[in-house]
């Protein structure tokens, strides 16, 4: 190169009497020079630039701004350009908050999620916010829009044009697309899918996770998927592991913030067990119960995986570590609503089936919780540094005392709420609360650019 040879001759001696290490090149570089009169009386203005730079996901290499202030430049690599180049013009020439989306699991909350996205459209062009849709993928296909994905028809399209997909083609969504602000959507409960938000954070994307596989796996993963997220200024938001769509996470965050510390917690956090327990009260067997439950969709496909108790134990877990718990899943004492491996291996209806042997034995829980004036719950507690997942007999005056159809209630006493506790209580299952609480995080991630 011409620039190279010409500077090797002008420092000829320098390089001759190691003064200088050496000259380098770097190829495919682009500049990208914000200009301006008057720029050095307008505070923040190279902060802006350079954030705009930087939410977009590109490194800047160097950075120059002449004597004059009239100009402030940058190097950054040529394929970033574009992306880089885009969030600028955004950042000092535009008004609207941008949300790019990539969603992985469309079955009942992604479904319900995708129509609240077409509900909401008009509410959020008013409101001067931009949802784009970029891809849409379920366990074996992915599509990915040539600009967005058609919400029309996303389930044809997704069937006749998506492809088998891994985590490397999720990323390279990011600069194929040249996406300003991408947040990552996870509507499944795939455990490998949670291992990979780190992955998905360091690559510049947001994460709302209604899995709740990433917050109970491994206390180390815990803390190592905030520090990610804050070392590359990404969100992390999971509202909807705990509560559905109740706004319980944000809350206690809040009060944690704020210097406030847990005394003791009691909820019931199973819309699927809430049902169960709320018809054995009213005098429905037990396996009949857990029926109805499955057939208006309160429980999962299998009801085992309700019944266990580990999904219970998961939010109670998510819960403790957020008030500063160092817990791991196995910490959390669980008594299972039946016994572990009960009717394993058969299918819905033989489970269902089987379940007849133990209406007799609940009918007398429920029975003898009521001579005591109370009710049979399932319920999680932390107290006195214990975790703790049980049935328990509750006094039907108390607040998880009228806990029942499917509703959640979390209550929580600490040094700011007591004697009278903080009681959150609504609907903790079904498609459409749980996409709410999902739409409600990724409002939270909006880029405003004016908010640089």
């Amino acid at each position: 190169m011409r620039a190279s040879a010409a500077l090797t001759d002008v420092f000829h001696f320098e390089l001759l009497h190691g003064l200088i290490s050496g000259i380098s090149v770097m190829d495919e570089r682009s500049v990208i020079t914000l200009v301006g009169d008057g720029m050095k009386h307008y505070r923040g203005l190279a902060a802006r630039f350079l954030s705009a730079i930087s939410a977009a996901g590109v490194n800047v290499e160097v950075i120059a701004q002449g004597s004059t202030e009239c100009a402030i430049s940058v190097v950054v690599e040529k394929q970033a350009a574009k992306a880089a180049l885009r969030a600028c013009h955004t950042a000092f020439f535009g008004h609207t908050a941008h949300m790019d989306v990539i969603l992985l699991g469309c079955g009942n909350v992604g479904s319900a999620l995708l129509q609240q996205f077409q509900k909401q459209d008009s509410s959020l062009i008013a409101d001067h916010k931009a949802l784009h849709v970029r891809a849409i993928a379920n366990s074996q296909k992915l599509l990915v829009g040539h600009d967005i994905v058609e919400l029309g028809n996303w389930q044809k399209d997704l069937e006749a044009q998506g492809v088998a997909w891994s985590t490397d083609d999720i990323i390279a969504i990011r600069k194929q697309l040249g996406l300003l602000n991408p947040t990552i959507i996870d509507c499944t409960s795939d455990e490998d899918l949670a291992g990979q938000y780190t992955n998905f954070l360091a690559n510049g994307f947001n994460v709302v996770a209604a899995n709740k596989k990433a917050n109970t796996a491994s206390i180390a993963y815990y803390r190592e998927l905030r520090s990610v997220a804050n070392r590359h200024f990404r969100k992390f938001m999971y509202e909807t592991n705990v509560g559905a769509g109740l706004p319980f996470i944000d809350t206690l965050q809040s009060l944690i913030r704020s210097g406030d510390e847990l005394i003791s917690f009691g909820g019931i956090l199973s819309g699927s067990l809430s049902m169960i327990f709320g018809l054995m009260e009213d005098g429905v067997a037990f396996s009949d119960a857990v029926e109805k439950a499955l057939h208006l969709g309160f429980t999962e496909p299998d009801p085992r995986d309700d019944l266990s108790g580990m999904d219970v134990a998961r939010k109670l877990l998510i819960i403790a570590r957020e008030v500063g718990m160092q817990l791991e899943l196995d910490d959390i004492e669980v008594e299972p609503v039946i016994q572990d491996g009960f009717a394993m291996g058969v299918d819905s209806a033989e489970f269902i089936a089987r379940l007849k042997s133990l209406d007799e034995a609940f009918a007398m829980r429920v029975e003898a919780a009521r001579i005591k004036g109370g009710v049979l719950r399932y319920v999680g507690r932390i107290e006195e540094g214990r975790c703790k997942v049980s049935v328990d007999t509750i006094p039907k005056d108390k607040p998880l005392g009228a806990i029942r159809d499917g509703e959640n209630a979390l209550v929580l006493y600490s040094r700011y709420y007591k004697p009278i506790p903080l009681v959150l209580r609504g609907y903790g299952a079904g498609a459409d609360v749980t996409a709410a609480g999902v739409f409600g995080d990724l409002l939270r991630t909006a880029w405003r650019p004016l908010d640089l």
